[in-house]
């Protein structure tokens, strides 16, 4: 296989992966499906890697709810 068939391969299975993901509604955009393909080719188990992203979002999910919860309140004049 040449390098411009690899490369046509490997877009065609990150479209397919970007279709699975939107159906899913996993909210990963492409360059991070691209950069999770990538860490499993290289041998992370993926439960492992879906483990961490939930744990990431939670985390990012709190945190930005704290944050909301220290602004103070805007006051609107009529």
């Amino acid at each position: 296989m040449n390098t411009s068939e690899k490369s046509q391969k490997q877009r065609d299975i990150l479209l397919l992966v970007s279709k699975i993901s939107n159906l899913l509604d996993t909210g990963l955009d492409n360059r991070s499906l691209y950069i999770c393909i990538r860490l499993i080719e290289a041998g992370v188990h993926p439960e492992c890697l879906a483990d961490i992203i939930k744990d990431l979002r939670n985390e990012s999910s709190s945190m930005g709810s704290k944050t909301a919860a220290s602004r103070p309140l805007s006051v609107r004049s009529k």
